[in-house]
């Protein structure tokens, strides 16, 4: 499988992009999201990719973001949804807007997308919902040990600058309770210090 490709943009076109990657041209479908984030004209790039393998054909097709190839693969194991419609969907919403639909059963948000009746967006929802579900519950326990790790990382550093670990554990907890968005372990013992001095 060709995982991606890096080169040179010899033409660019809403629907497609041909390449150049050390003297060999290459054509890769895109989606319109993809298009957009695209350089100009002879500007290098790298362009994730997906081949699409048939009897009669090969065809390959790029993606600027990785969650936007994430989302293609998933709809084109969905029965009925093939790689044109996968791109065009990709074409009429952002991979974000469409989980959200297919999450709240938005069906109405779905069948406004080109080429989506009734019929495939109820199939869409049906085959994808449980996976991204799925997917947020993941995406959910990595950021909370993410959290985990830098609150853990934050009391050691506590202790060992000679705070008592109830102290450091209380002081901690405290401050990510103020600034919830806090994620840098610096930071996080700057103003842990600080609340330390409050507390005492």
């Amino acid at each position: 499988m060709i995982s991606f490709l890096e080169g040179q943009i010899v033409h660019k076109f809403p629907t497609k992009i041909i390449m150049d990657v050390n003297g060999v041209g290459y054509e890769v479908s895109i989606s319109l999201n993809t298009y957009e984030r695209l350089p100009q004209d002879g500007e290098k790039i790298r362009i994730l990719t997906y081949l699409h393998v048939r009897e009669d054909m090969m065809q390959l097709f790029g993606f600027a973001l990785a969650d936007e190839r994430d989302l293609f693969l998933k709809l084109i194991a969905v029965s009925g949804v093939g790689p044109r419609l996968a791109q065009g969907i990709l074409s009429g919403t952002t991979p974000q807007d469409f989980k959200e639909a297919v999450l709240t059963n938005n069906l109405a948000r779905l069948t406004a997308i080109p080429g989506v009746g009734r019929k495939t967006a109820q199939r869409l929802v049906l085959d994808l919902k449980e996976k991204f579900q799925t997917d947020k519950l993941k995406h959910m326990a990595v950021e909370q040990n993410g959290r985990q790790s830098l609150l853990d990382e934050a009391v050691l550093a506590l202790v060992s600058l000679g705070y008592r670990q109830t102290q450091a554990q209380r002081s901690v907890q405290q401050v990510l309770q103020q600034f919830p968005d806090l994620n840098t372990l610096e930071e996080l013992i700057k103003h842990s210090l600080t609340q330390i001095q409050k507390n005492s």
